[in-house]
């Protein structure tokens, strides 16, 4: 009996898949990934920048570009490079509260995309994307968001759960009055 329940758990931790949870950061850089698109151009060599500048930011959007686009020759350094690729990102997050443990999460914003020659400095492409992302979040993954690169900061949390404002008024009048009904019938007691 203690067997087939052991295994039936063990079966149940198999066949429950694993929560995963990004973070800002990628959720955002996995979006602007795509502003390349069709963008075919294997004969130059592009130097990758990032506004606003994150050094980890930047390591990752990299990494995200040589893997995604192997075709395309990219360069951590300006010397050696044909063509700039500016990407601009500009993104506010919130964080909706819509239960005791359960969070609203979205990502809204917009990204662009500029390819610049080094030499003439003149712009030859241009694109740009609008960023929309939303789920629901336990409040224990929040800290799971976090990044130092500011577009992934959380800029506005709200509290959307239903009669929190009367919780708030109620909860101090229903103790106070406890307390007070307590004292009064003690007192009344104690009096007669």
């Amino acid at each position: 009996m203690i067997g087939k329940s052991i295994h039936l758990l063990i079966l149940l931790f198999i066949h429950v898949p694993a929560f995963a949870q990004e973070s800002n950061q990628s959720i955002i850089l996995n979006e602007i990934v795509q502003l390349i698109g069709d963008f075919d151009d294997s004969e130059n060599i592009f130097y990758v920048r990032l506004e606003p500048a994150g050094s980890e930011a930047y390591v990752e959007l990299t990494n995200l570009l040589i893997s995604r686009w192997p075709a395309l020759n990219f360069t951590r350094s300006e010397v050696n490079a044909t063509h700039e690729l500016l990407f601009h990102v500009d993104t506010e997050i919130t964080l909706s509260r819509i239960s005791k443990t359960e969070y609203n999460h979205a990502i809204k914003g917009t990204a662009t995309l500029q390819v610049t020659s080094a030499s003439t400095q003149i712009i030859t492409h241009s694109n740009r994307l609008s960023i929309t992302y939303q789920n629901r979040i336990h409040a224990s993954k929040i800290e799971q968001l976090a990044s130092a690169w500011y577009p992934a900061r959380v800029h506005q949390q709200n509290d959307n759960r239903p009669f929190v404002f009367l919780r708030r008024v109620f909860e101090p009048l229903a103790i106070s009055s406890a307390i007070l009904t307590t004292v009064y019938l003690l007192y009344n007691v104690r009096s007669s």
